[in-house]
């Protein structure tokens, strides 16, 4: 099972939890600022804009998507410029079909409402357009991500807009080192540009499994660098002479040893928290039930890869067919509905995976919240919030006896700054050595995607 949760990586990516369904209606016409958009055709592609309405990173979130995009640059285009292009590509390589039923999913979000309200006629409006003009039947849906009930509460209790909250989680889920607290504090410009930052920085990787590894090892660097500071501070107040403290204690009561006892039990659950977690982001109590559900996603994962080689093998063949054969359309056309046929069966396995999975998001925050078995750790964003709120209760564990823990941790910082920039420049390398490692694996895989386009392209010209 550690595999499949690996894989499951870049199918969350694209699954909302909670979602308004809206049909194609009539005309509109908007200029898209400061938005955040998913695409999915089958394709999955993430659009972002800037405050000028522009383009600031589209980002494919799954193979076909890579395909799709490969030597294509859409930074800097308007969003309709865009979405023009992506939806023409997604008709040229055959994820639209010309004899089949199709759906465009949408999910979206923007800083006000009103905005959102505005987005949704004008994909409308270019849905309804592209169908009419090359004679298509395609269902138009749209999400938005603040539609959830849970995220309306908590927006409510964090004092925040709920289209802002909907974004920092999008933000928080592609760069786990921002907290709420911290990006609550931007604008919603900037985090936007988190997320196309955090996209770009993995450019040059491509397929699912090297973003997959990619993306677990990003978050993963996060918790070393957290455990590792907190070590190394802990051996140095554990052994640090009581007179570094007389300045921290001053006004107090507290003895050295009461407070150096406080951080190590503080390290310690750090330490836990991390040793308890497996690399692999799995549960290490995951109920029946859920185990049911992670072998019906495994099995799915199968069938979706058999198609997938399969369409790959047809491919293969057509590019081998001489184009000079008295039959050599009757041949194109047997491998075109071939092919029909295999991806609408792949679209049906997408489906049920999306279902599935949205049901096993729902069985983590179950356990989640009643808290059963302990750590539960469902992946490395759990991780990260469960370190956040280690440090919460250690900073009142710490308030409790008057002494700031921020405070006192940059105190005995100044004596092992050195160490510390050290330790993180080190695990930074790492991540960096991994990344350039990804990249050189991904430079075959990107002509592979660049050669499965030139076919499609060939195929349903």
């Amino acid at each position: 099972m550690k595999k499949i949760l690996t894989r499951l990586t870049a199918l969350i990516m694209v699954v909302v939890t909670a979602f308004i369904l809206v049909g194609c209606g009539k005309d509109a016409t908007f200029e898209v600022k400061n938005a955040y958009v998913v695409i999915d055709i089958n394709p999955s592609i993430e659009i972002v804009t800037n405050e000028d309405g522009k383009v600031l990173r589209v980002t494919a979130l799954n193979e076909d998507a890579q395909v799709l995009l490969v030597d294509v640059d859409l930074k800097g285009k308007t969003f309709e410029e865009a979405v023009d292009a992506i939806i023409e590509l997604a008709k040229e390589l055959g994820y639209i079909d010309q004899l089949d039923e199709n759906a465009i999913l949408f999910t979206v979000e923007a800083e006000e409402e009103r905005t959102v309200e505005e987005l949704i006629k004008f994909l409308q409006e270019k849905v309804n357009k592209f169908k009419d003009k090359h004679k298509l039947r395609i269902e138009c849906l749209i999400e938005q991500l603040s539609k959830d009930p849970n995220l309306v509460e908590e927006a409510r209790n964090l004092d925040l807009s709920v289209n802002k909250l909907a974004l920092i989680k999008a933000a928080i889920e592609i760069n786990p080192e921002l907290t709420i607290e911290e990006a609550r504090k931007f604008p919603i410009k900037d985090l936007l540009k988190i997320i196309a930052d955090s996209r770009e920085d993995a450019d040059g990787i491509v397929n699912d499994e090297n973003l997959a590894e990619y993306y677990k090892n990003k978050k993963l660097m996060a918790s070393k660098i957290t455990l590792k500071e907190v070590e190394l501070l802990n051996e140095f107040i554990q052994s640090a002479e009581e007179d570094l403290f007389t300045s921290i204690l001053e006004g107090t009561e507290i003895s050295v040893e009461t407070v150096k006892s406080l951080y190590q039990e503080y390290f310690d659950a750090i330490k836990a928290a991390i040793d308890n977690f497996n690399d692999e982001g799995e549960a290490p109590d995951t109920s029946e039930e859920e185990k049911i559900l992670l072998e019906l996603i495994e099995t799915l994962l199968e069938e979706k890869e058999t198609l997938e080689q399969s369409i790959q093998d047809l491919l293969r063949e057509f590019a081998n067919i001489d184009r000079r054969l008295p039959n050599f359309k009757e041949l194109k056309d047997q491998v075109q509905n071939q092919i029909r046929e295999f991806q609408h069966e792949r679209k049906e396995i997408m489906d049920q995976i999306r279902e599935v999975t949205r049901e096993l998001r729902d069985q983590f925050k179950k356990q989640l919240q009643e808290n059963r078995g302990g750590n539960i750790n469902s992946n490395h964003n759990e991780l990260l919030r469960e370190l956040r709120e280690i440090r919460k209760e250690f900073e009142a564990k710490f308030e409790e006896i008057g002494i700031d823990l921020v405070k006192f941790e940059r105190h005995f910082i100044d004596y092992i700054r050195d160490q510390i920039e050290d330790a993180r420049t080190q695990i930074k390398e790492e991540f960096e050595a991994m990344k350039e490692m990804l990249k050189e694996r991904s430079k075959e895989a990107k002509e592979q995607l660049r050669e499965r386009k030139n076919q499609l392209k060939d195929l349903f010209r």
